[in-house]
Protein backbone atom coordinates (compact mmCIF):
# COMPACT_ATOMS: atom_id res chain seq x y z
CA UNK A 1 0.00 0.00 0.00
CA UNK A 2 2.73 2.49 0.97
CA UNK A 3 5.02 1.70 -2.01
CA UNK A 4 1.98 1.97 -4.29
CA UNK A 5 1.16 5.41 -2.86
CA UNK A 6 4.73 6.57 -3.44
CA UNK A 7 4.73 5.28 -7.03
CA UNK A 8 1.38 6.94 -7.78
CA UNK A 9 2.58 10.21 -6.28
CA UNK A 10 5.75 10.07 -8.35
CA UNK A 11 3.75 9.34 -11.49
CA UNK A 12 1.30 12.19 -10.89
CA UNK A 13 4.16 14.64 -10.43
CA UNK A 14 5.12 14.07 -14.06
CA UNK A 15 1.75 13.34 -15.61
CA UNK A 16 1.64 16.68 -17.41
CA UNK A 17 4.60 15.54 -19.53
CA UNK A 18 2.81 12.44 -20.81
CA UNK A 19 1.05 12.14 -24.16
CA UNK A 20 -2.58 13.00 -24.76
CA UNK A 21 -3.49 9.29 -25.17
CA UNK A 22 -1.84 8.36 -21.89
CA UNK A 23 -3.61 11.19 -20.06
CA UNK A 24 -6.92 10.11 -21.57
CA UNK A 25 -6.34 6.47 -20.59
CA UNK A 26 -5.44 7.38 -16.99
CA UNK A 27 -8.44 9.69 -16.63
CA UNK A 28 -10.87 7.08 -17.98
CA UNK A 29 -9.51 4.48 -15.55
CA UNK A 30 -9.82 6.97 -12.70
CA UNK A 31 -13.46 7.77 -13.40
CA UNK A 32 -14.37 4.11 -13.99
CA UNK A 33 -12.88 3.26 -10.60
CA UNK A 34 -14.90 6.04 -8.99
CA UNK A 35 -18.11 4.78 -10.62
CA UNK A 36 -17.37 1.21 -9.55
CA UNK A 37 -16.72 2.36 -5.98
CA UNK A 38 -19.83 4.49 -5.55
CA UNK A 39 -22.07 1.81 -7.09
CA UNK A 40 -20.98 -0.86 -4.58
CA UNK A 41 -24.15 -0.90 -2.47
CA UNK A 42 -26.39 -0.55 -5.51
CA UNK A 43 -24.77 -3.61 -7.10
CA UNK A 44 -25.02 -5.58 -3.87
CA UNK A 45 -28.68 -4.72 -3.38
CA UNK A 46 -29.50 -5.72 -6.95
CA UNK A 47 -27.76 -9.04 -6.49
CA UNK A 48 -29.42 -9.64 -3.13
CA UNK A 49 -32.90 -8.90 -4.41
CA UNK A 50 -32.23 -10.58 -7.77
CA UNK A 51 -33.52 -7.52 -9.56
CA UNK A 52 -30.77 -7.35 -12.17
CA UNK A 53 -32.74 -8.85 -15.07
CA UNK A 54 -35.99 -7.09 -14.18
CA UNK A 55 -34.30 -3.68 -14.18
CA UNK A 56 -32.16 -4.03 -17.29
CA UNK A 57 -34.38 -1.51 -19.10
CA UNK A 58 -33.31 1.08 -16.52
CA UNK A 59 -29.79 -0.16 -15.87
CA UNK A 60 -28.55 -0.28 -19.47
CA UNK A 61 -29.37 3.39 -20.30
CA UNK A 62 -27.82 4.51 -17.00
CA UNK A 63 -24.63 2.56 -17.74
CA UNK A 64 -24.43 3.91 -21.29
CA UNK A 65 -24.95 7.52 -20.16
CA UNK A 66 -22.37 7.08 -17.38
CA UNK A 67 -19.77 5.65 -19.77
CA UNK A 68 -20.36 8.43 -22.29
CA UNK A 69 -20.06 11.02 -19.53
CA UNK A 70 -16.81 9.42 -18.35
CA UNK A 71 -15.42 9.50 -21.88
CA UNK A 72 -16.31 13.11 -22.70
CA UNK A 73 -15.16 14.46 -19.32
CA UNK A 74 -11.89 12.53 -19.72
CA UNK A 75 -11.39 13.94 -23.24
CA UNK A 76 -12.04 17.46 -21.96
CA UNK A 77 -9.56 17.13 -19.09
CA UNK A 78 -6.94 15.33 -21.18
CA UNK A 79 -6.71 18.35 -23.46
CA UNK A 80 -5.75 20.55 -20.54
CA UNK A 81 -2.06 21.28 -20.09
CA UNK A 82 -2.09 20.76 -16.33
CA UNK A 83 -4.20 17.77 -15.25
CA UNK A 84 -1.85 17.29 -12.31
CA UNK A 85 -3.74 20.05 -10.50
CA UNK A 86 -6.98 18.17 -11.14
CA UNK A 87 -5.61 15.08 -9.39
CA UNK A 88 -4.20 17.04 -6.45
CA UNK A 89 -7.53 18.85 -5.93
CA UNK A 90 -9.44 15.59 -6.39
CA UNK A 91 -7.31 13.73 -3.82
CA UNK A 92 -7.67 16.50 -1.22
CA UNK A 93 -11.44 16.83 -1.71
CA UNK A 94 -11.91 13.05 -1.78
CA UNK A 95 -10.18 12.45 1.55
CA UNK A 96 -11.79 15.46 3.24
CA UNK A 97 -15.29 14.41 2.13
CA UNK A 98 -14.70 10.72 2.92
CA UNK A 99 -13.39 11.42 6.42
CA UNK A 100 -16.21 13.89 7.06
CA UNK A 101 -18.75 11.27 5.97
CA UNK A 102 -17.34 8.56 8.24
CA UNK A 103 -17.09 11.06 11.10
CA UNK A 104 -20.89 11.13 11.20
CA UNK A 105 -21.57 7.67 9.70
CA UNK A 106 -19.23 5.30 11.49
CA UNK A 107 -19.21 1.96 9.66
CA UNK A 108 -18.71 -0.12 12.87
CA UNK A 109 -17.64 -3.35 11.14
CA UNK A 110 -20.44 -3.18 8.58
CA UNK A 111 -18.18 -3.26 5.52
CA UNK A 112 -21.12 -4.09 3.28
CA UNK A 113 -22.45 -7.03 5.28
CA UNK A 114 -25.53 -6.02 7.28
CA UNK A 115 -25.68 -7.69 10.68
CA UNK A 116 -27.31 -4.82 12.57
CA UNK A 117 -30.91 -5.54 11.37
CA UNK A 118 -30.41 -9.22 12.18
CA UNK A 119 -29.21 -8.43 15.71
CA UNK A 120 -32.13 -6.06 16.23
CA UNK A 121 -34.61 -8.77 15.21
CA UNK A 122 -32.92 -11.24 17.55
CA UNK A 123 -33.15 -8.75 20.42
CA UNK A 124 -36.85 -8.11 19.72
CA UNK A 125 -37.59 -11.85 19.65
CA UNK A 126 -36.50 -12.37 23.29
CA UNK A 127 -35.02 -15.73 22.24
CA UNK A 128 -31.71 -16.44 23.93
CA UNK A 129 -30.50 -19.36 21.81
CA UNK A 130 -28.67 -18.85 18.50
CA UNK A 131 -27.70 -21.46 15.94
CA UNK A 132 -25.21 -20.17 13.37
CA UNK A 133 -25.04 -22.11 10.09
CA UNK A 134 -21.84 -21.47 8.14
CA UNK A 135 -20.26 -22.98 5.05
CA UNK A 136 -16.61 -23.95 5.30
CA UNK A 137 -16.64 -21.66 8.32
CA UNK A 138 -13.33 -20.14 9.37
CA UNK A 139 -14.15 -16.90 11.18
CA UNK A 140 -16.54 -13.96 11.28
CA UNK A 141 -15.05 -10.91 13.06
CA UNK A 142 -18.24 -8.94 12.44
CA UNK A 143 -20.33 -11.48 14.33
CA UNK A 144 -17.69 -11.62 17.07
CA UNK A 145 -17.89 -7.84 17.45
CA UNK A 146 -21.67 -7.54 17.56
CA UNK A 147 -22.21 -10.54 19.84
CA UNK A 148 -19.25 -9.92 22.16
CA UNK A 149 -17.14 -12.92 21.17
CA UNK A 150 -20.03 -15.39 21.31
CA UNK A 151 -18.59 -17.45 18.44
CA UNK A 152 -15.12 -17.38 20.05
CA UNK A 153 -16.17 -19.12 23.24
CA UNK A 154 -16.13 -15.95 25.32
CA UNK A 155 -18.48 -15.76 28.28
CA UNK A 156 -21.77 -14.22 27.20
CA UNK A 157 -24.75 -14.28 29.54
CA UNK A 158 -27.11 -12.93 26.88
CA UNK A 159 -27.10 -15.87 24.45
CA UNK A 160 -26.38 -19.56 24.04
CA UNK A 161 -24.54 -20.39 20.83
CA UNK A 162 -24.21 -23.41 18.56
CA UNK A 163 -22.19 -23.52 15.34
CA UNK A 164 -23.15 -25.80 12.45
CA UNK A 165 -21.21 -26.14 9.20
CA UNK A 166 -22.78 -27.44 5.99
CA UNK A 167 -19.64 -29.45 5.27
CA UNK A 168 -21.04 -32.11 7.63
CA UNK A 169 -23.87 -32.57 5.14
CA UNK A 170 -27.21 -30.90 4.47
CA UNK A 171 -29.15 -33.85 5.90
CA UNK A 172 -27.30 -33.65 9.22
CA UNK A 173 -27.95 -29.89 9.40
CA UNK A 174 -31.63 -30.46 8.60
CA UNK A 175 -31.96 -33.22 11.21
CA UNK A 176 -30.31 -31.06 13.89
CA UNK A 177 -32.50 -28.04 13.16
CA UNK A 178 -35.69 -30.12 13.19
CA UNK A 179 -34.81 -31.27 16.73
CA UNK A 180 -34.65 -27.71 18.09
CA UNK A 181 -37.35 -26.84 20.60
CA UNK A 182 -39.98 -24.66 18.95
CA UNK A 183 -40.10 -20.99 19.90
CA UNK A 184 -36.66 -20.80 21.52
CA UNK A 185 -34.12 -20.42 18.70
CA UNK A 186 -32.88 -17.87 16.18
CA UNK A 187 -31.07 -19.47 13.26
CA UNK A 188 -28.53 -17.32 11.41
CA UNK A 189 -27.41 -18.57 8.00
CA UNK A 190 -24.19 -17.08 6.67
CA UNK A 191 -24.31 -15.98 3.01
CA UNK A 192 -22.72 -13.91 0.25
CA UNK A 193 -19.06 -14.99 0.43
CA UNK A 194 -18.34 -13.88 3.98
CA UNK A 195 -15.93 -16.81 4.09
CA UNK A 196 -15.24 -16.79 0.33
CA UNK A 197 -16.85 -20.08 -0.58
CA UNK A 198 -19.81 -21.34 -2.58
CA UNK A 199 -23.00 -21.19 -0.53
CA UNK A 200 -25.87 -23.60 -1.13
CA UNK A 201 -29.51 -22.61 -1.23
CA UNK A 202 -30.82 -22.50 2.33
CA UNK A 203 -33.81 -24.57 1.25
CA UNK A 204 -31.47 -27.57 1.12
CA UNK A 205 -31.05 -27.64 4.92
CA UNK A 206 -33.61 -25.28 6.50
CA UNK A 207 -36.79 -27.12 7.59
CA UNK A 208 -39.87 -26.03 5.60
CA UNK A 209 -41.68 -25.03 8.80
CA UNK A 210 -39.04 -22.43 9.69
CA UNK A 211 -39.91 -18.82 8.96
CA UNK A 212 -37.54 -16.38 7.24
CA UNK A 213 -37.55 -13.31 9.49
CA UNK A 214 -34.83 -11.14 7.95
CA UNK A 215 -32.66 -11.28 4.83
CA UNK A 216 -29.75 -8.88 4.42
CA UNK A 217 -26.52 -8.79 2.48
CA UNK A 218 -24.53 -11.54 4.20
CA UNK A 219 -27.16 -13.11 6.42
CA UNK A 220 -30.52 -14.84 6.64
CA UNK A 221 -32.40 -15.06 9.93
CA UNK A 222 -34.89 -17.84 10.57
CA UNK A 223 -37.03 -18.77 13.57
CA UNK A 224 -38.63 -22.10 14.39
Amino acid sequence: MVPGSLIIGEYLSGINKTSYKEKLFVLILTFLNILWYISFFIRNDMKLRQEGLEKLNILIPVVIVSLLLVYFVSVFLAKKNDIGKFYYIFIILFFISLNTYYLFNTPVWENGYKLTPVKQSIGESNRKKIVYVGTNYRANPQFSFYFKGLNLGWKNVDYDFELLDTKIGNKDILDRLEKLKTGEFNIIVEKDNINRTDYEDSKNFIPPAFKLIKKTWGYELYQN
